[in-house]
């Protein structure tokens, strides 16, 4: 069986070969499978080997890893049929940030309903707007999809994203491909869950994103608010447009997993603790 896009869509098809035919399709891939293999290990490793390094009571440097998590789905406990088939969603950005003794859990909620690169700039910067006090550098961990993330966007947005938080020096680190799962998984889930307990034991209605934070005030997580309003007008105040237009184009984006700007200069890694080639 083997997986193949029909349509636009992916389907699982039977294909029919011998051994052999087998066994060469294995060897094709088995390069491909090495270096993914080696690169998941190389970034698992120093993804913590990075929030043991931050927790230290001497940190200067914090880590967060952030992702968007699956939007919640405006649902009512006793809804008719139509209302079924016409649900409205609210869009979750979500951040776990490591420091010294600290950490911290924070969710955007908005209804902004792009996951795209504008949101993703938008949505990190208020994130990191909220660094505890002493953090010099921060280490951004991701996974790399990228309509969202790993692209040519978000490594020029950088530069700005560092200057609007007092010119914090930012590592940009990304999972292997398909591992990018962590703890902020858990804290997307956590507030869909308390939020949809609520509903279905008729403590509130759910129809927007007021609702939804009113309904997840009293978690341990802090979450702010920001409309689809709030993300034009921050979209206009970090002038995106220009910074996009005049991104350039990073031969071989893909292979690399660790990004960060010196001056000027952008330093690019296959994973996180390769040396760079001068």
């Amino acid at each position: 069986m083997k997986w193949e896009e029909q349509n636009g869509r992916l389907v699982k098809n039977e294909v029919k070969g011998t051994v052999k035919n087998l066994y060469d399709y294995v060897v094709s891939m088995s390069q491909k499978f090495f270096r993914h293999c080696y690169i998941k290990r190389m970034q698992a490793k120093q993804y913590e080997e990075d929030k043991k390094n931050a927790t230290l009571v001497t940190s200067h440097t914090a880590v967060v890893q952030m992702d968007f998590s699956e939007n919640y789905t405006c649902i009512s406990q006793d809804e008719i049929q139509s209302a079924h088939w016409n649900q409205g969603q609210i869009t979750l950005y979500t951040s776990v940030l490591w420091f010294r003794d600290q950490i911290m859990s924070h969710v955007v909620v908005s209804d902004y309903m792009a996951h795209n690169k504008t949101s993703a700039v938008i949505f990190a910067g208020e994130i990191l707007a909220k660094l505890p006090e002493g953090v010099t550098e921060e280490k951004i961990w991701t996974d790399g999809p990228a309509s969202q993330f790993k692209n040519k966007y978000i490594i020029a947005a950088m530069k700005e994203l560092s200057r609007n938080c007092h010119d914090v020096k930012l590592v940009w680190n990304f999972f292997a491909t398909s591992h990018g799962k962590g703890p902020v998984d858990g804290v997307g889930g956590t507030l869909k869950r308390i939020a949809a307990d609520k509903v279905r034991s008729r403590q509130c209605i759910i129809n927007g994103m007021a609702d939804f934070i009113a309904a997840v005030q009293h978690s341990s997580i802090t979450v702010t608010s920001m409309t689809a309003d709030a993300v034009k007008q921050h979209e206009c105040e970090l002038h995106l447009d220009n910074i996009f237009s005049e991104a350039k184009a990073i031969k071989g984006i893909s292979d690399f997993h660790c990004f960060e700007w010196q001056s000027d200069d952008l330093i690019t890694r296959q994973y996180s603790s390769e040396i760079p080639i001068s």
